[in-house]
């Protein structure tokens, strides 16, 4: 049993795993005995859910983003530190401001691990189609977002093979090096790029301008630049789920 074939007669079983000729059965509890069956991604339904979670993800953020704007358009008539009257006046768009960002806050992390779920199990079942020369699998589906400033690197890595791999045919045959001739998608990159233009801003203003609450001018400017992050996320949560629902029919086909 292995990953991966060894050989050129090694064949693959449901749960994924490649066997040499001598084991003529599936192992014990798999579906037909001595015939390989092509199990090779996620439930449609979980990469369905995973997409719909995305796009309600979006949804909150771009509440968030809006209700920013709101509250970054109040604090203009402002300056210096806000008085206690001047933060009562401010306070029904500053609630609803900060309820649309927990929300965003809420579904953003409950949907980012979704996507990482997701990613590492596809990214496993692929190991079933036999690719030589994979780079960025396993553990990397997960490790690749935990890893500072890699991180805005690594997860793209991870779907462009992952891409790569799923357009390529597959009939119970190990694809070999077949995948290095596909190239992944420009939603891919579209996806990414926004998700890295929400990130990189939204940091940078924070370090640029120190605490906001010290000045109502500042203020306005960091939560311009955080709504518009979050518009951004909003878009990439969209592309992404877009870019699931493509991998999967790729996989289905």
């Amino acid at each position: 049993m292995a990953d991966r074939p060894r050989e050129s007669d090694w064949w693959l079983a449901s749960d994924g795993k490649w066997y040499p000729p001598d084991l003529e059965s599936e192992p014990a509890g798999t579906d037909a005995p001595g015939r390989p069956v092509r199990r090779t991604t996620v439930a449609a339904t979980h990469t369905t859910a995973v997409s719909v979670m995305l796009v309600v993800a979006s949804a909150a953020l771009l509440g968030s983003a809006y209700s920013g704007f709101r509250y970054a358009s109040s604090l203009q008539k402002y300056s210096g530190v806000l008085s206690d009257a001047d933060t009562a006046s401010l306070e029904s768009v500053e609630l609803i401001w900060a309820s649309w960002s927990a929300l965003a806050i809420f579904f953003l992390v409950v949907t980012g691990g979704l996507v990482i779920r997701w990613t590492y199990l596809t990214s496993r079942r692929l190991d079933g189609h036999g690719p030589i020369g994979r780079r960025w699998r396993g553990g990397w589906a997960i490790g690749g977002w935990l890893i500072p400033i890699a991180n805005l690197v690594l997860p793209k890595l991870v779907f462009n093979e992952i891409e790569r791999i799923a357009q390529v045919p597959f009939a119970d045959v190990p694809i070999g090096e077949e995948w290095r001739s596909y190239s992944h998608s420009q939603l891919g990159d579209l996806w990414w790029l926004l998700w890295i233009g929400g990130v990189i801003p939204s940091q940078a203003v924070q370090f640029m301008l120190g605490d906001p609450a010290a000045d109502a001018g500042r203020l306005s400017v960091v939560l311009t630049v955080n709504s518009i992050s979050h518009a951004m996320f909003a878009g990439a949560g969209v592309a992404l789920a877009m870019l699931l629902l493509r991998i999967d029919r790729s996989l289905s086909d």
